[in-house]
């Protein structure tokens, strides 16, 4: 290979199918394994041809994702929620998932999953010097304090350890952000899954506390006639106060919508989508969309057996989802369209595995969501590239979207945040300031120590200028200072562009 280099992955097969029969070799060679065996200084040059799943790392940072220990919300449980203790599982999870399988083999154990999954990722070719940590399993919130600071902390010991042979525990958790803040593999963010109904003020402040970046708000639909048929525990209005209270946190906001739950109907699923886009009271950052999937064990696959629900099928759902992604807005990040659940694992639903490309396939596009429209998965051409700006009101306040991006093949590099907080803002660092809630460059990670490339787009300097950009826009409006939320391990690139430490943000005055 290294003599007469291939031109692509598909070409990286074929000779390892030529090889293996020729010499005779009874097992194909795994491409981690070819990657492991190349010199090292011959190893980038055939990462794009070796690197497993590629996409793993498309958006600028390598995701290691986590299961805390199965116990119950309380509330009890969602009539179509699978797992929880009696199952041995993390809530809401079947425990097949692939994280959730990970989660097992480690008995839960925060450290051991994340120093795993970044072997794994490593072992296939993934930098991880920048690592983005989501926390799945119930409503993680809810769970008693010590035992979230003991997880969170653990995770961080896990990403300081990386590298290294040993396994130094920290003291606390602000020992364990300390050392984060310089490690090789730095927590560039943190996610955790709750309920609108946990997370409140107090909610929020511990989850700065934790060092979160991203909440992940399970609404699933504005009727609250659906939430209370389906045990959800909490209604619209706490889905108001959680959006505005993490917003004006300086958190980024995902919603978990739920398409075909009992009670529902198409043109409410419709409208649950169309009041997510418009009403200012709600309007998140990133989108997950679930279709409803009856899994045994669950009240909704009683009700399915006794005949009465039935959920939507694979072209029902490619067909709904299709309508709600033509609606999405430009700055709004669909994360996901699906549940990650075997197919094995469902009594009744959607099975298909690539709903999302069935519903551009009834769009006869790609939808124009960020993801979409981030350059690398957009286009390989050469991008003439120029700062835009999109302003809108969200929860009480003003948001105002800022992009590096070639408008003519709607595709973006780089992209800010930044949020005028509302009058009902909680935090007392947020009183006069403006806050950066998410600063993004796009495109396969680049190490720490390395610098860009056409198809990277990272350290070329797109981040430093949004930066610049956001400090004009929190001037133009008066602000006397500029918060960003920023994950633990990004705090050092912050000073570096004159940012100081206040409480869970970075903070710099403006003149």
């Amino acid at each position: 290979m290294m003599e007469d280099p291939p031109d692509s992955r598909e070409d990286v097969q074929k000779l390892k199918i030529r090889t293996a029969r020729d010499h005779e070799v009874p097992k194909i060679p795994k491409n981690s394994k070819l990657l492991n065996a190349l010199p090292e200084d011959e190893r980038e040059a055939f990462k794009p041809l070796l690197v497993k799943k590629p996409t793993r790392s498309l958006s600028g940072v390598a995701v290691v994702t986590v299961q805390a220990p199965p116990e119950a919300c309380p509330h009890g449980t969602c009539t179509f929620c699978p797992g929880g203790p009696r199952m041995g599982t993390a809530q809401s999870y079947t425990g097949k998932e692939p994280a959730a399988r990970r989660a097992d083999r480690h008995g839960f154990d925060a450290y051991d999953q994340a120093r795993s999954r970044l072997q794994d990722l490593e072992r296939n070719g993934h930098p991880v010097d920048k690592v983005d940590l989501i926390v799945q399993g119930g409503t993680f919130p809810a769970r008693d304090w010590d035992d979230q600071q003991r997880f969170v902390t653990s995770l961080y010991d896990a990403l300081n350890d990386h590298g290294t042979d040993e396994e130094q525990r920290s003291a606390d958790l602000a020992e364990a952000h300390r050392r984060n803040e310089t490690a090789d593999a730095r927590g560039i963010g943190l996610t955790l899954e709750t309920k609108p109904d946990w997370c409140q003020k107090p909610h929020v402040d511990n989850m700065l506390a934790l060092g979160t970046t991203r909440i992940e708000i399970g609404v699933q639909t504005v009727y609250d006639e659906v939430l209370a048929a389906t045990n959800r525990g909490h209604t619209m209005q706490d889905t108001y106060e959680a959006s505005q209270t993490a917003r004006d946190a300086g958190l980024k906001v995902c919603y978990h919508l739920m398409p075909g739950l009992p009670e529902s109907s198409r043109e409410m699923d419709l409208e649950t989508a169309r009041q997510t886009f418009d009403d200012p009271r709600l309007r998140p950052d990133m989108l997950k969309i679930y279709p409803t999937l009856v899994v045994p064990g669950t009240a909704l696959h009683e009700q399915h057996q006794r005949g009465e629900f039935e959920p939507l099928g694979d072209e029902e759902a490619a067909d709904l989802v299709s309508e709600i992604l033509d609606m999405v807005p430009p700055w709004v990040r669909v994360q996901r369209v699906e549940r990650d659940i075997p197919t094995h694992e469902i009594a009744a639903g959607v099975f298909k595995t690539n709903l999302r490309e069935l519903a551009w396939d009834e769009m006869g596009a790609q939808c124009s969501c960020l993801r979409c429209r981030e350059a690398p998965r957009r286009t390989e051409e050469p991008l003439d590239l120029e700062e835009t700006q999109h302003g809108y009101e969200a929860s009480g306040g003003e948001e105002v979207f800022l992009a590096v991006e070639d408008t003519s093949k709607d595709a973006v590099v780089g992209y800010c945040r930044v949020r005028i907080p509302s009058m009902d803002a909680h935090r007392d660092e947020v009183d006069g300031a403006a806050i950066v809630r998410e600063l993004k460059v796009v495109g396969s990670e680049v190490p720490l120590a390395g610098s860009g490339d056409d198809r990277s787009h990272q350290h070329q300097g797109h981040g430093t200028a949004l930066m610049r950009r956001a400090e004009d826009v929190a001037h133009e409006r008066g602000r006397g200072k500029l918060l960003v939320m920023a994950g633990v391990g990004t705090r050092e690139y912050y000073r570096k562009l004159g940012y100081e430490r206040e409480g869970p943000y970075m903070v710099k005055p403006l003149s």
